[in-house]
């Protein structure tokens, strides 16, 4: 017999959960602390590959893991011992991180092996829900099990196919999770929850950017205006992005088209990854340490990874708004470009938090207010 736990029940982030964002959010942070280093004025691309490289698998883990609680947490004591599992193991791998390119990476891998692992179990030990329900936990463990083959023969390669094998591993396991997408339909995720969950990790990424603004800020022993000046377009830039997020937010929550759950958390990895651009751009516009030509294409990949995570979501669930995120989108992005032509970073920093100005009065006053979307929409519940 199953259960009906899914169809009743109200999905909230739980305690849990909570401290299961702040442990990977802590570890993204130290993945990203390699971006705040210059040479001579200069993040070289091996440091952005070496970010890139470590980061997408811990965050495939957390959203793995994330999808998992949505569909079928019962906060069993068996279920808290295998989140609690994947949080020391994601500890375990920060160890490894400075050197995962080299002598760290069979300990980088084997970590990130062991967390899928544990996904694996804890799909397979699910509790009992509908047809559908069942067919999608032993769906998708089979898929974390043939990304873990994959990735795991990457151990036995030479350097150059390390990171290609271990990438093959979870872009086979995000296809095979594709092809379950029948079955995720018919038992659909929390959506609310899953919202509630990515606007959650948004918040405590948007907190890592203060204290980097902070603690550049403070680290310097004398200010001039332009110190003043990066610090404060900083810090509107993060206050505009939290703004426009979280006052969207109530879109995704409430729209039909989100079912499975995959396009919001892939989406929201360039979300957030823009985000720690934006804050690392910010660091270096303060302390002066970055030469302009890598100042630019920081701030540029940054706020497009931010436009793109933030608006992808949005274009797939509701067609009617469709025109007017792209306009606004390519608007804004033009004025992040135009930014980087300024003379001095401090200038380039306030000309892109303009550019976040426009997006969020555009969104604000014509995108969200001035198109029906009651179609895709379920509606508003009653307070």
């Amino acid at each position: 017999m199953h259960s009906t736990f899914h169809a009743l029940s109200i999905r909230h982030a739980t305690w849990l959960e909570l401290f299961f964002d702040l442990v990977f959010v802590a570890v993204v942070g130290v993945m990203a602390h390699g971006l705040a280093h210059t040479d001579h004025g200069e993040i070289h691309s091996e440091q952005l590959l070496s970010f890139f490289l470590v980061v997408v698998p811990a965050w495939w883990v957390w959203a793995g893991h994330t999808l998992f609680a949505n569909r079928y947490d019962i906060d069993s004591i068996w279920q808290r011992l295998c989140a609690i599992a994947v949080m020391a193991l994601v500890l375990v791998m920060s160890l490894f991180l400075k050197n995962a390119q080299g002598s760290g990476y069979p300990g980088f891998v084997l970590t990130y092996l062991a967390m899928q692992a544990v996904l694996a179990v804890a799909y397979l030990t699910a509790p009992r829900t509908t047809l559908a329900g069942d067919a999608l936990a032993r769906g998708t463990a089979i898929a974390i099990l043939v990304g873990i083959t994959i990735s795991a023969t990457s151990l036995l390669m030479a350097w150059q196919w390390k990171f290609a094998l271990l990438y093959t591993g979870i872009i086979v396991q995000l296809l095979l999770m594709v092809r379950l997408n029948d079955k995720a339909r018919a038992f659909p995720i929390h959506r609310k929850h899953l919202i509630e969950r990515v606007g959650l990790f948004a918040i405590i990424v948007l907190g890592e950017t203060v204290i980097r603004i902070v603690g550049s800020f403070t680290a310097r022993d004398q200010y001039d205006i332009f110190d003043v000046i990066a610090a404060a377009a900083g810090f509107l830039l993060i206050v505009q992005i939290w703004w426009i997020y979280f006052g969207a937010l109530h879109l995704l929550e409430r729209a039909k088209r989100i079912q499975s759950g995959l396009l919001v958390m892939v989406s929201h990895l360039l979300l957030y990854v823009g985000i720690i651009f934006i804050a690392n751009l910010t660091g270096h516009a303060i302390n002066g340490d970055l030469n302009h030509e890598t100042f630019s294409l920081l701030g540029v990949t940054g706020t497009v990874l931010f436009y793109l995570g933030k608006q992808i979501p949005y274009l797939a669930a509701y067609p009617p708004l469709r025109l007017a995120i792209i306009v606004n989108t390519l608007t804004c992005i033009g004025i992040t470009v135009i930014a980087t032509f300024l003379p001095r970073a401090e200038y380039s920093l306030l000309m892109m938090c303009f550019g976040m100005f426009v997006y969020v009065q555009i969104n604000l006053w014509w995108v969200i207010p001035l198109h029906n979307v009651d179609a895709y929409s379920e509606a508003e519940e009653a307070t």
